[in-house]
Order: structure tokens, then sequence, then C-alpha cells
């Protein structure tokens, strides 16, 4: 648990300050109003007389219905004429009977004490006894004001109540409110929610944050692929329209030139049948363009492979296609007793397009250098350079290829490089070693 605590720690924290703060407040209404009552009784003017008044009134029921003293019955039917009155009739330092308002029954009896207390002799029936008198009538506002203390002490607990709800409420208004920002396109607004806030206020505000990142970062993406797209459509649609411009002038030539010698005929056909080749070239560069920038379902068939038997085999399967030219090959292939975790076809059209360039782009005449060692990021680097040769209009490059290593290589968790100057051309295949894993194949 964070030291946020979560929605019922929150809860409990709310609810034990709210009830602090009503026992407090019944607490201080209560004591405040039980002085102050017993104070303006114990101060009030015809005390003495009162307490005649009791004396008088029991000896006069006590004579006119003969009551002996220990008649609790008729001694009870007095004091319910004086119902905060409390009687104890004494025969010498021994009680024999009470009645009258039973004060131990009370709220806080332990605490109360009368607020005037008198003894007068009576006459009963069976003679002459003490009786005492202790008067409660301040009780009767003593309950009022306790009754009134509880109303008021639930307020401060709903109180405290009412404004943790605000506060969640206003988390929650603050999260919807960025949702629906979000879902109307604003996604560049911070979601957030004050540090204090509960661990399941937080963990959402983050996890809406996340998302909204997310969206961001793939709506960027999408921009900045549908801008490569559409740079890569105006430079395909020059390189196109070369070669198809060319291919329509000389076939317009031979359409309307029955009499063409042979021999420019020959010359015109080959033309022809080089810019179809290229077109066709061109062509399926952009289609498996498209199809790996343009699916999410590309398959991956990953595998395990011994890398100084994999990657010897890759470099030497393409060079089996320069066999026809006299071109020098500088390999410095270093033996490392690694896997590497990789989908070979994925791989090998990253290979064939590296050595696709070099024989359209590369001089020929020139060593090619080829280059696998290890760094210390935990990939195996093969580093592949050739020298530039002089630009031909014709076979100009459209970049389709590094583009599309680039992103092979990413759905291998590996990575693809390249920089080129006036003079060389390097590019650089990056594959992810495992380690402590043999290998499945190979």
């Amino acid at each position: 648990m964070g030291k946020n605590g979560n929605l019922k720690v929150h809860a409990a924290r709310t609810i034990a300050l709210g009830g602090l703060f009503a026992v407090l407040v019944y607490v201080l209404i209560t004591t405040t109003s039980s002085a102050l009552i017993r104070r303006h009784y114990s101060e009030y003017g015809d005390a003495e007389a009162q307490k005649t008044e009791y004396a008088t009134s029991l000896q006069e029921y006590v004579s006119e219905n003969q009551i002996l003293s220990r008649d609790r019955k008729a001694l009870r039917a007095w004091t319910d004429e004086y119902k905060y009155l409390f009687i104890s009739v004494y025969q010498g330092s021994l009680p024999i009977s009470e009645e009258g308002f039973y004060y131990k029954e009370t709220v806080n009896s332990r605490h109360i004490n009368p607020v005037l207390k008198s003894q007068a002799p009576i006459a009963f029936s069976d003679g002459t006894y003490i009786v005492v008198f202790e008067d409660y009538r301040y009780i009767r506002y003593t309950q009022l004001w306790q009754l009134i203390a509880a109303v008021l002490a639930f307020w401060p607990l709903l109180t405290v109540a009412l404004y943790w709800i605000r506060l969640l409420s206003k988390y929650i208004s603050s999260l919807s409110l960025a949702a629906r920002r979000i879902n109307n396109g604003d996604l560049y607004s911070e979601v957030s929610v004050p540090p204090h806030a509960s661990e399941e206020i937080l963990s959402l505000a983050k996890s809406m944050d996340e998302m909204r990142t997310t969206f961001l970062d793939r709506l960027n993406e999408e921009k900045q692929r549908s801008h490569s797209n559409q740079e890569l459509l105006t430079v395909m649609s020059h390189d196109i329209r070369t070669p198809l411009t060319t291919l329509i002038g000389y076939a317009e030539i031979m359409d309307k030139s029955p009499d063409l010698p042979e021999d420019e005929r020959k010359q015109y056909s080959s033309i022809i049948y080089q810019r179809a080749l290229r077109l066709k070239e061109l062509t399926d560069e952009m289609f498996y363009y498209f199809l790996v920038y343009g699916s999410s379902d590309i398959q991956v068939d990953l595998a395990y492979y011994n890398a100084q038997v994999l990657i010897p085999q890759l470099i030497n399967d393409r060079l089996s296609a320069f066999q026809d030219l006299d071109v020098e090959f500088q390999i410095q292939v270093i033996e490392y007793p690694f896997t590497v975790h990789t989908d070979i076809s994925l791989l090998n059209r990253v290979f064939d397009n590296i050595f696709s360039n070099i024989r359209k782009y590369g001089d020929l005449t020139c060593p090619i250098t080829i280059e696998m060692r290890r760094k210390e990021d935990n990939f195996i680097h093969i580093e592949i350079r050739n020298r530039i040769r002089d630009t031909n209009p014709d076979v100009e490059s459209t970049h389709i290829g590094t583009k599309t290593c680039s992103k092979l290589m990413e759905l291998l968790d590996g990575f693809f490089t390249f920089h080129s100057d006036e003079e060389f051309y390097t590019a650089e295949v990056l594959i992810p070693i495992s380690y402590n894993r043999p290998a499945d194949k190979l």
C-alpha cells in the first residue's frame, strides 16, 4: 500500500476525523450547558422559599392522609407532583424510605448532583423522621441540551464526510473531463490529479495519461508515416514516370517507323526491355514497402540459431550473385559461440536488399568490406561497406529498401542503420544475442 492509502483508508480517516469532531462538540456542548444550567438554578433567589415549600407541602400531605414513614406508594404519589424531586426518609443515619426522581438511571448519573438540597423533620403517623429533599429540576434542561448536542455533533461528522465526497467527486469529474478531452481529440493536455489523492484515483489518472501519450505517439507516428509515404509517392511518381516516358517514346518510334533498320529496332527493344524491368523493380519495392508498413499482422517466425553458422551462410549466399562479376570482398567474420533469436526469412530479405543496392549503386571495381563483431550492447553487429559509383540517373535510389530494412529489423527486436557520404555507403545490421539458450536450428 502506498503512502497515500487507498479509498478504504481515506474513508476510515474521514470517519475517524468526523467522529472525533462530533465527540468534541458533544462533550463541549453538554458540559458547558450543564454547568450554566446548574449555576442558574443554584443562584436563583427563592431557593429558601422553595425548600420551605417542599417541607410544608409534604407535612400537610402526610397529616391529611395519615402516611407512615415506610409507605413508599403514598410517598411516590406525592413526589409525582414534583417530577425532578427525590426524597429520603432517615431514621438516625439510615434511610428507611426513598422515592421520587431516580437520578441514578439517567445519563452521566455519577456526575449529577442536586441543584438544591435541604432537610426537615416530618411528623409521620408512626413518628417524626428527618426527610432529605434533593431538587434535580435542572435535569429537564440538561437532557434537552444533550439531545441538542447530539444533533449538533452530527454536523461535524456530516461536514467532514461531505467534504471528502466533494473531493472525490472533484477528482472523478476531473478525470471525466480529461476523458472527454481525449475523446474530442485533445491529446496535449496532461491528465493529472492532486498528489494527495487516493491510490486508485492516482492509478486511474496515470493510466489515462499513459493512454493519452500512447495515442499521441501513435498519431505522431501516423502523421510521420503519412508524410513519409507522401514523399515516397512523390519520388516514386518521378522515378516511374522517367522510364515510363522513355518506354512509351521508344515504343511509339517503333510503332510509327515500320521501315526502322533492324539494328536500331533491336537497340530500341533492348531499351524498352530495360525500362520495363526498372518499372517492375520499382513497383515490387513499393509493394513490399507498403506491405511491411501498412500491415500490423506480419507473421514473425522467431527461432534460436547458432550465430557462427547462420551469419556466414547469410553472407555467402549473397556472394554467389556476384560470381559473374570481378568483385573483391574483404570479409572479417569473427566466430562467436552465441545464439541469436530471429526470423531467418525476414533476415534474408534484409540482406537481399543490402546486396541488391550494392549491385545497383556500388562501385564494383573497389573492394567491398564485410565485418562481423560484437559490442557491449548485446548485439552482433554486421557492417557492410562499399564505394558509391558515379550517380546514374536511370538507377537513382528511392531509399525504399532502407526504410523496409529498418522496419523488418524492428520486428526482429534488432536495428538497421546506414550512413553515406559522397564516397562510401555503410549499412549495419544489429541482431540481438540470446544468452544461456542453445540454438534450435543450424
